[in-house]
């Protein structure tokens, strides 16, 4: 259902209420991915100042998210340790666990659903991550120089659901052959090193690092991002921050992620490359497309 007004959009009546009755905190409880921080929490931040421009806005969520949250600016935050993704949280227990009051709070928003009260915000919006030039140092705890020839790769979403938004992984064994015959450097980033990959030219850094680093990396020793649908690729594409990057996309159907959003990234030096596969089948995708792709 597509809502029209604030009558209709549940979020909208929740902050027109809280407008009336002059709030001055919201809480926004957050238990999704990581690349639900410019996708998802980035809108309706905006959405509540939007609102209640002097109201103080606050997030909690679990331990793994913190760094992500560091990047989105003006906003409170709160880390529960003992919640975990995909286990439903009981926000009484969290408040009192934390030692804060429930009623500190003029709003409480305990199941934010971005992607319908969001809506009216696709090719409007664009999300920025806020990068601090500090952090760019931690590249340099990784023995990697900085070359012409350096791409980062994240091969797998690494999620529990929509399995289709993954390149086979025999796909990324031949794209990987190709790119060591040019002698192209590859970087694996993510959590998991489940899916093993032996060509010569691969450096797995995939649970090695910490986001910062991750990012210090893509930014300051990589020429190009070849990603799936993910918190890796929305990470780096809404970083507000000015360095030369080319990224390769990888989709079943353009309705997802980055390319729903419908904007271009707060970067001016990224080069957005989507390669979208036919009939919604990622397996239709043909490694030559990424290659060349990759090779531009």
């Amino acid at each position: 259902m597509l809502w029209n007004n604030i009558w209709c959009n549940p979020f909208d009546r929740m902050l027109k209420k809280a407008r009336s009755a002059q709030a001055k905190r919201v809480l926004l409880c957050w238990n999704r991915g990581l690349g639900d921080i410019p996708l998802g929490v980035y809108g309706l931040v905006h959405r509540v100042r939007e609102f209640l421009p002097d109201a103080e806005v606050c997030v909690v969520t679990r331990q793994e998210l913190e760094d992500g949250f560091r990047l989105l600016a003006g906003i409170t935050l709160f880390i529960d340790p003992t919640w975990k993704r995909w286990v439903t949280v009981d926000v009484d227990e969290t408040l009192q666990r934390l030692g804060i009051p429930r009623e500190s709070f003029d709003l409480i928003v305990e199941k934010p659903d971005p992607t319908k009260w969001l809506r009216h915000q696709i090719g409007k919006i664009t999300p920025m991550l806020c990068w601090d030039p500090a952090w760019d140092v931690q590249a340099e705890r990784f023995s990697i120089p900085k070359s012409f020839r350096t791409i980062a790769v994240h091969v797998h979403t690494e999620t529990g659901y929509a399995l289709w938004r993954n390149w086979p992984n025999a796909h990324w064994q031949d794209l990987f052959s190709l790119l060591e015959k040019e002698e192209v450097q590859v970087l694996l980033f993510g959590l998991s090193k489940e899916h093993k990959f032996a060509q010569k030219n691969i450096i797995d850094l995939r649970g090695e690092t910490t986001l910062y680093e991750m990012l210090s990396l893509i930014k300051n020793r990589c020429t190009h991002l070849v990603a799936l649908d993910g918190g890796v690729l929305a990470m780096c594409y809404y970083l507000d921050s000015s360095f030369p990057l080319n990224v390769v996309t990888l989709w079943a159907n353009r309705e997802h992620g980055i390319l729903r959003q419908k904007v271009t990234s707060p970067n001016p030096l990224l080069h957005h490359i989507p390669l979208v596969a036919p009939q919604n089948d990622l397996n239709a995708l043909e490694v030559v497309q990424v290659f060349e792709a990759v090779m531009q």
